[in-house]
């Protein structure tokens, strides 16, 4: 009796196993950060970490870095216990971007940090390179959960 070994290419099947377990994390992490940074725009009428920034008032990044963190972890009542885990790199920390509608995310997004945040606009998103698609949802991109 002989025994044969076929191999057989494997096919991922996004919508379930690890692919999925991943996507939810993603979308969780983000939501939990874009949250917390509308709560303070609601309760304080400004971005978190904007104090004291003016138009074209330049402030080194370690101090955007501190203000952000002051905003959202610190006080008597923070808004994050923490900042979430980009579950795909396993960071937490925030590039500090500013630039408003003009700012192109690719250009900003190298797998470097945690999170990039526009300082001007409130948005932020996974840093994760544009070219590391997310093929367990409809989004083309990871970046742009």
């Amino acid at each position: 009796m002989a025994l044969a070994i076929v191999a057989l290419p494997i096919r991922r099947d996004p919508s379930s196993g690890a692919d999925a377990n991943l996507a939810l994390n993603a979308r969780s992490a983000v939501t939990e950060l874009r949250g917390a940074i509308e709560d303070f725009r609601r309760m304080h009428g400004r971005w978190p970490g904007a104090a004291g920034v003016g138009p074209n008032e330049g402030r080194g990044e370690g101090s955007r870095i501190e203000a952000l963190a002051a905003d959202l972890l610190a006080g008597d009542r923070p808004l994050l216990a923490g900042v979430p885990e980009n579950p795909l790199n396993g960071r937490t920390d925030v590039r500090i971007v500013s630039g408003g509608a003009g700012v192109e995310r690719e250009a900003w997004t190298d797998g470097t940090a945690g999170w990039v945040y526009d300082l001007d606009s409130g948005a932020v998103w996974l840093d994760v390179p544009p070219t590391i698609e997310d093929d367990a949802t409809d989004a083309a991109r990871w970046m742009d959960l």
